[in-house]
């Protein structure tokens, strides 16, 4: 677990999210160097060990200070930070958002599964995404396209709570098409990130592959349970689970998943539990099934 940083009283915000930003783009900065660096220390303590010359931050200012006006950032130790987020592996006490912080104390559930789903798997996630809204419990999702864009517009249409993670910097889309869902959930819900706001546009897709994997380990942090409804051999959701899994938080897979990749088992073995339908997900998951009309949940 990451110590929270002491406050800075010789550093403004912006200098320690500058410092912060500088970090995270240094040479083969890692998560796992970096979480080690802001442990029990601000960004800008942190950089006085790493490099002397700080000519440089000189350059990283105006780029940073160009994003300006997009987002918030909150510190561990602030008021609304989770401190779900310091149990996940590598934690960093630091995240970008749009939004209501409060979102952070409800109880939360993160469906997740295929960005090429079938036409049952969405139908699915927008079931379970409406039951979420009747009982009060929030979403945690990745702002992907397929699953989650479906549970998504179920929570939605029943006026219930979203935390989107994202796998890129704070105002950037993935996928585009998902723009105005991804405003919708930054105005009205709570969108957060931990991918910095530098390094990200023009590198190459391993990195890009890194981040995305990393959101899966937040949301894993900040959910109570995982359902996986759909995957793949090689889906993120897997890292999701395990991630989870290793946290002590429940993860459910649909039937369907045992049947589609050869890592499900696994994750029965250490401990995730099988659902065949959605009314047993919603059992498992302890709430009530949502009272509309299932032709209100199309797409």
């Amino acid at each position: 677990m990451t110590i929270p940083p002491q406050p800075s009283t010789s550093h403004t915000p912006f200098d320690e999210l500058v410092a912060f930003e500088m970090l995270a783009t240094l040479p083969d900065m890692t998560r796992s160097r970096l979480s080690a660096l802001l442990a029990g220390r601000t960004p800008a303590c942190a950089l006085d060990d790493v490099i002397e010359d700080k000519a440089v931050l000189g350059r990283i200012r105006p780029l940073v200070a160009r994003r300006l006006g997009t987002f918030l950032t909150c510190w561990a130790g602030a008021p609304g930070f989770p401190p779900r987020l310091l149990q996940a592996p590598d934690a960093l006490p630091f995240t970008y958002y749009r939004g209501n912080l409060e979102a952070f104390d409800l109880p939360a559930v993160s469906l997740v599964g295929s960005h090429d789903a079938s036409a049952v798997g969405c139908a699915d996630a927008r079931s379970l995404g409406a039951v979420l809204a009747h009982a009060r419990t929030c979403l945690v999702m990745g702002m992907a396209a397929g699953i989650d864009t479906a549970a998504l517009n179920g929570v939605l249409k029943g006026r219930g709570g979203v935390i989107g993670v994202l796998g890129t910097p704070i105002d950037r889309y993935r996928p585009k098409e998902n723009r105005e869902l991804q405003d919708e959930v930054g105005n009205q819900h709570l969108l957060i990130t931990q991918v910095p706001l530098l390094g990200f546009d023009g590198a190459q897709g391993d990195v890009h592959r890194t981040f995305l994997r990393e959101r899966n380990v937040t949301m894993a942090a900040l959910a109570d349970t995982t359902v996986i409804i759909e995957a793949h051999e090689q889906s993120g959701t897997r890292v999701q689970a395990e991630a989870g899994l290793a946290m002590g938080r429940k993860v459910i897979l649909l039937e369907r998943v045992c049947g589609e990749v050869s890592w499900a088992q696994g994750l029965l073995d250490r401990g995730a539990m099988r659902a065949s339908s959605v009314d047993e997900t919603v059992a498992i998951l302890g709430l009530r099934a949502a009272t509309q009309d299932p032709g209100d949940l199309k797409a």
